[in-house]
C-alpha cells in the first residue's frame, strides 16, 4: 500500500503510516506526487518513499542517485535514460505507466508500446510491473474491467492500481500495490 502524502505534514504521513502498520500488517510505501514535496521529506518519513506524479526526464537523475522507486515511468527515452544513468548510480526499480483508456489528458505508454518494450532490454532498469489511474469519468464497473483486463494480460506483473474511489475492487481484480491519500487522512478526523 502506498500512503500518498501530496499536501500533508510528515506528522500526518507518519501517523497514518503507524495505524496502518498496527492495524494491517501490510507493507507500507510513502509516495508523493511532487518531487519537491518527496525530497523534502526523505528522512523524516518511516516508510520508504515511491514517486506517483509525473515523471520528467529532469528528474531521473535524482531518483536513480537516491535510489527512489519510480512507478510513472511513461516513455522509452526515461527508461533509456534510466539505463544510462543506472550505469554511473546503479540499478533501479520502476513500474511503466500504462494509458490504457487513451486519454489525452494522462501521460503513460499505450498498451502495444508496452508490449514492445516487455522484449526490449533496458540494462540497469528492473521492470517490475504497471501504473494505472483509471479514466476519470469512468463507472466503477468500466475501472473493474480496466483492472481484469490488466490482470489477464499481465499475470506475472506487479500492478499498482486502485485509488481512494476505487481501491476495494482494485484488490477484487488483482492489484498488488494501492495508493490511498484523502481517504486515509479524512478517516483521521
Amino acid at each position: 500500500m502506498v500512503v500518498a502524502g501530496k499536501g500533508r505534514n510528515c506528522d500526518q504521513i507518519n501517523q497514518v503510516i503507524w495505524l496502518l502498520r498496527r492495524e494491517t500488517g501490510t507493507r507500507i510505501w510513502w509516495g508523493e506526487n511532487y518531487i519537491s514535496e518527496l525530497f523534502s521529506k526523505i528522512g523524516l518519513i518511516e516508510a520508504p518513499p515511491t514517486f506517483i506524479g509525473r515523471c520528467q526526464r529532469n528528474m531521473l537523475v535524482k531518483f536513480v542517485k537516491n535510489k527512489i522507486f519510480v512507478q510513472t515511468v511513461q516513455s522509452r527515452s526515461q527508461l533509456s535514460e534510466l539505463s544510462k544513468l543506472s550505469f554511473k548510480f546503479g540499478n533501479i526499480e520502476c513500474l511503466l505507466q500504462i494509458n490504457l483508456d487513451r486519454d489525452l489528458r494522462k501521460a503513460g505508454l499505450l498498451k502495444e508500446e508496452i508490449d514492445d518494450i516487455l522484449t526490449s532490454s533496458y540494462k540497469g532498469v528492473t521492470l517490475k510491473g504497471l501504473f494505472y489511474i483509471g479514466y476519470e469519468n469512468s463507472s466503477l464497473q468500466e475501472r473493474r474491467r480496466a483492472f481484469r483486463y490488466l490482470r489477464e494480460s499481465y499475470p506475472n506483473f506487479f500492478l499498482s492500481m486502485g485509488m481512494s474511489e476505487d481501491w476495494k475492487i482494485a484488490i477484487e481484480e488483482g492489484s498488488n500495490m494501492i495508493r490511498l491519500g484523502r481517504l486515509l487522512f479524512e478517516s483521521l478526523k
